[in-house]
């Protein structure tokens, strides 16, 4: 019986409860927009972002464009909003226990 007993206590030992885990966790997902040109064509106020040419609705990765002026661009993501400056940079870091709409995983 001291054997069965001294062999299912040394399983049962396992990890330290108490020892700290850790955990790998993925990388945060990032979302550059660099702003290139603004100009304004039939009335529409057109930009070009990551070499492509929006206009205010059209999103690129988790950021959407919200409105466009002359001096700049004003993006909406799940953090909140920012002011983008011609020919200036912007990066959102989302980690990655966010899904798309700012959820948390």
């Amino acid at each position: 019986m001291d054997a069965a007993f001294r062999m299912l206590k040394a399983s049962a030992v396992g990890r330290d409860p108490f020892e700290p885990r850790h955990l790998a966790l993925a990388p945060p997902v990032l979302d550059t927009l660099h702003l290139s040109a603004i100009w304004t064509e039939n009335g529409d106020t057109l930009v070009l972002v990551n070499d492509r040419i929006l206009r205010p609705g059209d999103a690129v990765g988790r950021v959407k464009i919200e409105s466009a002026s002359q001096d700049g661009v004003w993006v909406v993501h799940w953090r909140g909003r920012d002011f983008i400056s011609l020919g200036g940079t912007f990066t959102l870091s989302t980690p990655a226990t966010q899904d798309r709409a700012g959820a948390t995983l």
